[in-house]
């Protein structure tokens, strides 16, 4: 894979998580990242390349923050048994909100 190639990915990944780039950045120099914040900054906007070493630590980083997050809810199919089976609540994931309820008193009202 090309440099920019593994610059652009790393930085997709980057966008699809909810991290700062100062988050990101304590991350990756926790795991023995050389760069500084602001290195890190204009990697992610394309601005600099980084060395090998130090791309792979920062997709490291992202990798392994990802990887931390629970699954997101997926919806079941009719019929479906096993781990995705219905839990309190009626649906996968129990919190006993039924589709179509607000999130709480001060939600939004939606459009008609």
């Amino acid at each position: 894979m090309s440099q920019q190639e593994q610059q652009r990915r790393t930085c997709a990944a980057f966008r699809s998580t909810a991290l700062s780039t100062y988050e990101l950045w304590l991350r990756y120099f926790s795991l023995g990242g050389n760069a500084g914040e602001e290195e890190i900054d204009a990697y992610l906007y394309s601005s600099l390349l980084l060395p090998p070493f130090d791309r792979d630590i920062l997709a490291l980083a992202v990798n392994e923050f990802i990887a931390d997050q629970p699954p997101l809810p997926r919806a079941p199919y009719g019929g479906m048994e096993g781990p995705h089976r219905k839990e309190p609540g009626g649906h996968p994931g129990g919190t006993g909100r039924q589709c179509g309820e607000r999130d709480g008193p001060d939600s939004p009202a939606r459009p008609e």
